[in-house]
């Protein structure tokens, strides 16, 4: 065979194939390319409480209901806005940069077909208080609000005169610190008793002003919903009486069904911003090897499934017929404890933390004990329990006590220590032992054909 011959030959249909790739591929990038149909069309922006927080969301029309949970402040205001289905997450989205102008009337509650409530909008902010255990944020109207938004206002103002007087402290301080080392190296001061060298004044350095303890949104016009549980309907009147088309909506408010069981957010060392939830009694916490977690108890309640899922978000997909524990309130104090085999391994106590990231091209963290000292201009990152394990085979349970030393209602979990596999075992398992046990055959198949 002329091998001269041959390459050409393939280079070609290399090329054909490579062409046609080519050509298959630009009317696929031209499509997704495309800019997206906006639509524009009214739609609810919403900021629900969820049990701890308030989330933001917002409903398009496609979606018939809204849902929120019973005697909590929410936050609800209808806009007109630009809206468009974004294939990659199968949603719609809203173009509110583009066009975000509210629209004015009054919001009407009903039950059973009448009217029982006229809102109209109001002033609202939200308050957020700096501490760990503050709880959720609070929502404030009207008069209440402007003065604690002024209150934040004068807070921030006197914290930016703190800071400017802070860094003309540092500078002199600097300035002190050059001429007391210019002094203390002077001739003659090396002959000095450590006595007499004590008596030398040292500059006392600057400390840094805290920063104001809350945080408050700015001002802002919108509609608040309070409602005991039920469902109710939920529509926009305009000023000429008339119902704003697309206002038209369901409204279910719902409450919790059960409540006092005891969840656990576990953030790992290694990847702390990623923590996992474990809200059932009945789950087990698998461990690979060493491990240090951090362990945040908190009291759950447990919602309908499809309710509190479409309370996140009105385009989430739910289950009706399944219930969902959801963590409500961090638990302040207690002890964790770590038992196998029914003997206590460690009793932990809750401490604040602070993760402080590595300096350098690394890009790495590490987690550290909070002091207030250490860190005046800002709180602790984590407050929780950490628990640190060793590559030890076997299972564990961790249980929560109260201050009074009683286990409390659901906190106790299992966790098991399992050994990860070594990937060239796993290769070995997967690839080798299947050539090895096949070649032999397929060469015996062979001769038999023979």
């Amino acid at each position: 065979m002329d091998l001269n011959k041959l390459r050409p030959m393939n280079f070609r249909w290399a090329e054909k194939i490579f062409i046609s790739l080519i050509l298959l591929l630009i009317p696929m990038a031209l499509v997704q390319a495309q800019a997206p149909v906006m639509e524009e069309q009214m739609v609810y922006r919403l900021r629900l409480f969820d049990g701890k927080r308030h989330v933001s969301s917002f409903c398009p029309r496609t979606e018939k209901a809204l849902y929120i949970i019973a005697d909590s402040d929410n936050i609800c205001l209808p806009t007109m806005t630009l809206v468009y289905y974004w294939p990659l997450t199968r949603r719609y989205k809203a173009g509110l940069k583009t066009l975000n102008e509210p629209v004015e009337g009054v919001l009407e509650i009903l039950r059973g077909g009448k009217v029982i409530q006229e809102l109209k909008p109001r002033t609202y902010t939200f308050s957020h208080a700096r501490q760990w255990y503050a709880g959720p944020s609070e929502v404030l109207l009207d008069e209440k609000a402007k003065e604690r938004y002024a209150q934040y206002q004068q807070a921030v103002e006197n914290y930016t005169d703190q800071l400017k007087r802070y860094y003309e402290d540092r500078r002199e301080y600097r300035r002190k610190m050059e001429e007391f080392v210019a002094k203390a190296g002077e001739p003659g001061n090396s002959g000095r008793t450590q006595e007499q060298r004590k008596k030398i004044p040292v500059p006392e350095r600057p400390s840094l002003p805290a920063a104001p303890e809350f945080y408050v949104e700015d001002l802002d016009q919108a509609y608040m919903v309070n409602l005991p549980a039920g469902k109710y309907e939920i529509r926009l009147r305009s000023s000429d009486g008339t119902i704003v088309e697309g206002s038209e909506r369901r409204l279910i408010s719902f409450t919790h069904r059960r409540s006092g069981k005891v969840g656990y957010e576990i953030a790992s060392a290694k990847r702390w911003t990623m923590p996992e939830t474990s809200s059932d009694p009945a789950e087990i916490i698998y461990l690979g090897g060493k491990e240090t977690l951090y362990f945040r108890p908190y009291l759950e309640a447990e919602y309908d499934h499809l309710y509190y899922s479409k309370l996140l978000d009105p385009q989430n997909e739910g289950y009706p017929e399944l219930w969902k524990w959801v963590n409500i309130k961090q638990i302040e104090k207690g002890t964790l404890q770590l038992v196998k085999d029914g003997k206590i391994m460690a009793s932990v106590q809750e401490k604040p933390y602070q993760v402080q990231q590595v300096p350098g091209p690394e890009l790495g963290y590490r987690i550290v004990d909070y002091v207030k000292e250490k860190f005046p201009d800002r709180g602790p990152s984590l407050v929780g329990y950490k628990v640190a394990f060793e590559p030890e085979k076997g299972s564990f349970q961790i249980r929560l006590l109260d201050v009074s030393g009683k286990v409390m209602s659901g906190s106790v979990r299992e966790l098991r220590a399992i050994r990860v596999g070594n990937p060239i075992e796993l290769y070995l398992t997967s690839v080798v032992l299947p050539l090895a046990v096949g070649i032999p055959i397929f060469i015996w198949r062979r001769k038999k054909l023979k």
